[in-house]
């Protein structure tokens, strides 16, 4: 909850929503890393956004969602 609370209180932080989505792929909540990068790229809508959104899931195991 603290990272979903980090995310509310800076949208606009992109480390915020690569935390989330971390926890949430280390709980094995897929449909939620999705929907916190999804949600990063729709906040801080920049090319590094996209980047660390796709470098978080390779980093994860997770390439095919990169």
């Amino acid at each position: 909850e603290a990272f979903r609370e980090e995310t509310r209180l800076f949208p606009q932080d992109p480390e915020a929503w690569a935390h989330l989505a971390v926890i949430c792929l280390l709980q094995g909540k897929t449909k939620e890393a999705e929907q916190a990068m999804e949600s990063l790229v729709r906040a801080v809508p920049r090319r590094e956004s996209y980047d660390l959104a796709a470098a978080t899931f390779r980093q994860m195991g997770q390439p095919q969602r990169a």
